[in-house]
């Protein structure tokens, strides 16, 4: 028998198990582990494999063509010779590694999701000059300016030509003068890449843009608008470099040559230039040099221009790598919640997809997104927080017109503690109380000095120290009576004043003083304004002499388009978030088991009527304020009216193209759902007003 005594005195443990354990639902990975590394890796690839080995191929035709042109004997064999050069390869490698390369880095290090929102091209400047990136651009593009010029120096002297572009002439007696002909090419390069930088300024090239649709980057198209592009860029720029080459010879050396201290620095490298002659004919006889110019700097700006779209095409398509991974929703959902707004968007455009893709196997990918319960929040309830609050926070933007948030309002400050009644007390008297009236107010006298206000009141009394004062030194004195004037009391009361310019009744009005005459620079410079402004009215045509007011106006004014685009910087991603909660929701129909999504179709429609309604209502704003005008009212402008008027016409029609764009999304979005849930809707409660709102859609639908 076993020993019971010994049983007894072993004490029970429970059985452990991990099956009772409760266990928290894994959070949804993050976008730096989950989605970003398999964007960057994408975006490595079309920056390694399409941008720099197109930007290559197009530097080494550039080369190709301008060296051929440039050699004596230039015809079929030398260009067929020069294409297997490895003389031709190694310059047109050097000419990408100094001119392509530190462009295509600078868009790639610096690019933002951030549009600016300037309205008008001064302010567009304005802001630009304010950041940090703008310098370093310019640095950029005059560097590699510069680099491709003595480059070009360079391969000119291998070939055994001899352009004299050395950096000093030939000179025993001033070995330090400097080339002309090097400065003019130096000048010129540097001229164009200011005037690159300028456009690239106005067009925000360094904000990130989407596209959806791919093009050739060496189709006939392609290549005709940025030849058009280049051979415009160039003509500009190369005209201000001629002048400013002109008038920095013939007007700025020459006075910079007269100051003392800047007359020592300069003289040794400049004094020979205004020696020379300067003639419109001069450029005429130095054509090789000024064409020489003209197509280096072409060639330059050519391959900025090339290098610039090309990164504009690649970076800006579609990305689609959810299908390398082992859930494509989990990891589209994680891309939502990416701090890179450029790689948000691409999860919204590929998520797109996911949600309009009608396969089976897209069909079971939904399918399984609406009934996860895995992680805590759920891919459904993930997705609809992100989405909404995309669309939330930019409606309170729109709402602002672009204004940024206000700041929160600083806590006040806690009232003051109350403080306790004191307790009323008797004072005790220690003196004694039955005594005269004039005795005590005798000691008081005697005791306390007058006050300040009491000795002031004394001064101005007619028997007081002061007037007895005046009165005995006017006696000793002979002091004149108006001098005695102070001895009353009535001069404490202002008396009423009439204006200084005012003359009294029955005294005539004196001559009002001359303005005092401003300094004599500023005289002449009003003087010169006026003169100018005179033969401006006489010998310049009435159209010409109205330019620089126009050019001001274009400088300075507003674009209405520029206005709205700034209320709706992020209209590309938000019409993309309002076609996938659309999709989505409507697919639920079908492919959502457990109902999932039905719960929140109310805040979808409410958020879609909202954005909406504010859109409709700037719509109607815009169109109040600017009423196109008629036939007969546009026969009696004159041209610069016309073209004011035409001007902002097309400024409306840009404003309603960006409007345009959202609105359309929220109503398509909005008549799918409406389409596909019918009458099912009529479950759901709505606020009055988007209730009102979605009744206009069922009942057009």
């Amino acid at each position: 028998m076993p020993d019971l005594s010994s049983s007894r005195s072993t004490p029970t443990r429970a059985i452990t198990s991990s099956m009772l354990s409760s266990r928290s639902s894994p959070t949804l990975p993050s976008a730096a582990t989950a989605y970003d590394p398999l964007v960057k890796a994408v975006l490595a690839h079309r920056l390694a494999y399409n941008i720099f080995s197109y930007s290559a191929l197009f530097s080494w035709i550039l080369t190709l063509f301008w060296t051929t042109w440039d050699q004596e004997d230039a015809g079929l064999g030398s260009f067929v010779w020069n294409m297997l050069s490895p003389s031709i390869w190694l310059l047109s490698a050097v000419n990408w590694a100094l001119g392509v390369l530190p462009v295509v880095l600078l868009r790639k290090f610096y690019l933002t999701a951030k549009p600016s929102t300037a309205s008008s091209p001064s302010k567009t400047l304005q802001i630009a000059l304010s950041k940090p990136t703008t310098l370093r651009a310019l640095l950029t593009y005059v560097t590699s300016a510069i680099l491709v010029t003595l480059t070009h120096i360079f391969a000119a002297y291998f070939e055994n030509n001899d352009p004299h572009l050395r950096v000093f002439v030939r000179s025993r007696k001033h070995p330090y003068y400097l080339n002309g002909r090097f400065v003019f090419l130096v000048g010129t390069q540097v001229t164009l890449a200011l005037v690159f930088l300028l456009r690239n300024i106005m067009l925000d090239r360094l904000a990130f843009r989407a596209t959806t649709h791919s093009k050739s980057p060496f189709s006939g198209a392609h290549l005709l608008k940025t030849a058009m592009t280049v051979t415009t860029l160039t003509l500009f720029g190369f005209t201000f470099a001629c002048l400013g080459f002109g008038l920095a010879r013939t007007l700025a050396l020459p006075l910079l040559l007269r100051l003392p201290l800047v007359h020592q620095l300069l003289r040794p490298f400049t004094a020979h230039f205004p020696r020379g002659a300067w003639t419109l004919w001069l450029p005429i006889r130095h054509a090789i040099l000024v064409a020489r110019a003209f197509c280096l700097g072409w060639s330059t700006v050519a391959g900025w221009e090339h290098a610039e779209g090309l990164f504009d095409l690649f970076i800006a398509q579609p990305i689609l790598v959810s299908e390398r991974t082992a859930d494509p929703a989990l990891t589209l959902i994680a891309g939502l919640t990416s701090a890179d707004d450029c790689f948000r968007h691409h999860a919204y455009a590929e998520l797109r997809h996911f949600a309009s893709e009608d396969t089976p196997a897209a069909s079971a990918r939904r399918t399984a997104l609406f009934g996860d319960q895995k992680y805590n929040p759920s891919l459904w309830s993930a997705l609809a927080r992100e989405a909404l609050l995309l669309l939330g926070t930019d409606y309170q933007l729109f709402l602002r017109r672009g204004a940024p948030a206000p700041a929160a309002p600083t806590p006040a400050a806690p009232p003051p503690a109350a403080k306790l009644p004191q307790t009323p007390h008797t004072p005790l008297i220690k003196k004694p109380i039955f005594r005269s009236s004039s005795a005590s107010a005798a000691a008081a006298q005697s005791a306390s000095p007058a006050s300040p206000l009491a000795a002031v009141l004394d001064s101005f009394a007619s028997d007081s120290k002061l007037s007895r004062a005046v009165g005995e030194t006017a006696e000793g004195m002979h002091m004149p009576d108006l001098f005695r004037s102070v001895s009353s009391l009535q001069h404490l009361v202002m008396p009423l004043r009439a204006p200084p310019n005012t003359p009294a009744k029955g005294v005539p009005a004196a001559a009002a003083p001359e303005a005092p005459v401003a300094g004599l620079g500023l005289g002449l410079v009003v003087q010169a304004r006026g003169k100018g402004r005179a033969l401006v009215g006489l010998y310049v045509p009435a159209w010409l002499g109205g330019a620089p007011g126009w050019g001001r106006a274009w400088w300075r004014g507003e674009r209405l388009g520029k206005i709205v685009e700034a209320s709706l910087p992020r209209r590309d991603m938000d019409v993309l978030a309002i076609e996938v909660l659309a999709q989505l929701t409507c697919a639920s129909l079908t492919e959502d088991r457990y109902g999932v999504v039905q719960r929140d179709i109310p805040r979808i429609l409410e958020a879609f009527l909202s954005f909406l309604s504010a859109i409709e209502a700037y719509q109607m704003e815009i169109k109040a304020a600017h009423v196109p005008p008629s036939k007969e009212e546009l026969a009696g402008l004159s041209g610069l009216e016309l073209e004011t008027r035409l001007r902002a016409g097309v400024e409306v029609a840009k404003a309603g193209e960006a409007l345009g764009f959202v609105s359309d999304a929220l109503k398509d979005g909005v008549a799918m759902i409406v389409r596909t849930f019918g009458d099912k809707l009529l479950a759901f409660k709505f606020p009055p007003r988007t209730a009102r709102k979605l009744q206009g859609f069922i009942d057009y639908n």
